[in-house]
């Protein structure tokens, strides 16, 4: 009963029938614990048979705990999340909801959040509390919310290597962002060709291939419990380095028409993993020295600061990089950098403007001169 007049006994029946032995069941007065009990029978009820005294009035608010909404409560971004405050036994209740130990400003017995991020997630916990003139409070034990990461696919790529028994491609499957654990399926012209589940966000597949064949579009997917990405499709193709190799320069030049640089690229006519070395003087040079630096995978050679030290004749050679194969090549160029200004075209404009002035003014002068013999 609510109310009960003091030396009566009162009976308090909990039953936690989904719970497996053994069970301690508590009693609690205003957080504070009345009696308690140990039960070992599977469905069992625990009986308290409580004396009234004049402590015994009091508000009988029980353990408070949340329930989560998915249980367990792991979501994917976008998903929705409800989380519900329960307090086993208590009236005239507040609460207060806290996410990792900071106080969230949602007051009632729901936290509902429509669109979860990975910022969402975390320990979260609440708190109730009665509305008496010296209130008590019951605190919930902490539930971990985890956010996984939709899956974002970066773009499909693979290389060739060469072993004993012929050459495979390494198609890499990645994806940027997500969380694991993944499903990767490799498509070769729309029919899968390998799968794999990962528990990174990457996954390699090898496939062996032959030089010179076409074999179709290559694509991966990644799939998780709520989604499914397509990557782009590369073609499976493998042409060996051949044809001419040809070197292209360029120079370039600062405000004052002065040569800043030199930029040199070498181009082969076919191959899909070339290799690149470039030559000075018939003198390999490294990747990267004092005054050149290699870039778009050692195809093109920029030397900087232009200079004296730079000068001489340059080639580049292009062979396959899965293999070893002969070097290919081009044509030798010589490259002469004197730091000498060059005239800019505005320069020339102005230098020819002045010359086409002075013929003006010259020819006008003669004209007048002639006329003025004339006249006389």
């Amino acid at each position: 009963p609510a109310r009960s007049y003091l030396n009566d006994r009162v009976l308090f029946r909990c039953e936690a029938s989904q719970a497996l032995p053994p069970v301690v069941y508590e009693l609690l007065r205003e957080e504070h614990i009345v009696a308690s009990k140990t039960l070992t029978e599977v469905g069992q009820p625990a009986n308290f048979s409580v004396q009234v005294t004049e402590e015994s009035t009091g508000r009988y608010l029980r353990g408070t705990y949340v329930i989560p909404d998915p249980n367990p409560p792991v979501l994917y971004e976008g998903q929705k999340l409800l989380l519900t405050c329960k307090v086993q036994h208590g009236t005239y209740l507040s609460y207060q909801w806290n996410l990792n130990r900071k106080e969230v400003s949602n007051r009632g017995s729901k936290l509902t959040i429509a669109r979860v991020t990975e910022q969402d997630a975390g320990d979260y916990s609440c708190s109730a509390k009665n509305d008496l003139e010296n209130p008590r409070i019951s605190y919930s034990n902490d539930i971990r919310v985890v956010v996984r990461g939709t899956e974002d696919l970066d773009e499909l790529s693979f290389v060739v290597s060469r072993e004993d028994s012929g050459y495979h491609a390494d198609v890499t499957c990645q994806s940027s962002r997500g969380s694991p654990p993944v499903s990767f399926r490799l498509f070769l012209n729309g029919t899968v060709v390998a799968s794999r589940a990962a528990t990174s966000l990457s996954a390699h597949f090898y496939i062996p291939i032959r030089t010179g064949v076409n074999y179709g579009e290559l694509q991966c997917r990644v799939q998780n419990d709520v989604q499914e990405l397509s990557s782009n499709t590369v073609t499976l193709e493998v042409v060996p380095v051949g044809g001419e190799v040809r070197l292209r320069v360029d120079y370039l030049y600062d405000a004052s028409s002065t040569v800043a640089a030199v930029l040199l690229q070498c181009a082969v006519a076919m191959g899909t993993f070339p290799e690149y070395a470039w030559f000075r003087n018939n003198t390999r040079l490294g990747e990267q020295g004092d005054s050149e630096v290699t870039a778009n995978r050692g195809r093109s050679l920029l030397l900087t600061p232009a200079g004296a030290g730079n000068s001489g004749y340059y080639h580049c050679q292009v062979k396959d990089s899965f293999d070893n194969t002969s070097w290919t090549a081009s044509r030798v160029t010589l490259i002469q950098v004197t730091g000498e200004i060059l005239l800019s075209v505005r320069m020339i404009a102005m230098v020819l403007g002045c010359f086409l002035l002075l013929l003006l003014l010259g020819t006008t002068c003669f004209v007048v001169f002639r006329l003025h013999s004339e006249f006389l």
